[in-house]
């Protein structure tokens, strides 16, 4: 029997916001049915978690990673490196997030981007939702977290996460949400 490599298994199976469909399976009228019928549901009905967590006043821990990595803040000058890291994204996307105020949070290993996420100060829009969220003054938006597979399970992310926690907390954020 042949076993897939984690790095398809998790491409295959990464969050989409829709109700994961089976793939490879025998289509039969059951299956069929149940997957026409969930497209069919997440299509028109929406849910999501609101995560919230305060800055102002907070004790944040530093968490170290388990792998030597650095973070930063990305500038117009990192821009071939993030393309690199997510190359599915166009300059055009990296340099407008950059223009509307947007802040990326990106961890190091030696000259590349293993992980990264944004963050909104006003505005951002949430695709899954279809919807802008308006983001008040003072609140910070965390979104489009990745992690190149290789690079997960190491504890970057808690790491990068705690470094923008005390970054943000720094220059005057109060309250860091996510969805």
């Amino acid at each position: 029997m042949l076993m897939k490599s984690d790095t398809e298994l998790s491409l295959r199976n990464r969050p989409t916001g829709r109700l994961r469909f089976r793939e490879g399976s025998r289509a039969t009228i059951r299956t069929v049915c149940r997957d026409v019928g969930a497209r069919a549901f997440t299509a028109v009905y929406r849910r999501m978690l609101l995560m919230s967590y305060p800055l102002a006043g907070a004790r944040i821990t530093q968490y170290p990673a388990a792998i030597e990595v650095r973070f930063s803040y990305l500038t117009d000058r990192d821009g071939d490196a993030y393309l690199r890291f997510r190359p599915g994204t166009a300059r055009a996307e990296f340099n407008g997030r950059l223009r509307n105020g947007n802040i990326c949070v990106a961890s190091w290993f030696g000259d590349d981007i293993v992980d990264a996420a944004w963050m909104a100060t006003a505005h951002a829009y949430v695709p899954y939702l279809r919807r802008h969220l308006v983001i008040a003054p003072g609140d910070i938006y965390t979104f489009d977290s990745y992690t190149l597979p290789g690079f997960r399970a190491r504890g970057r992310h808690a790491a990068r996460s705690s470094f923008a926690g005390m970054q943000c907390q720094a220059d005057g954020y109060v309250r860091n949400i996510s969805l």
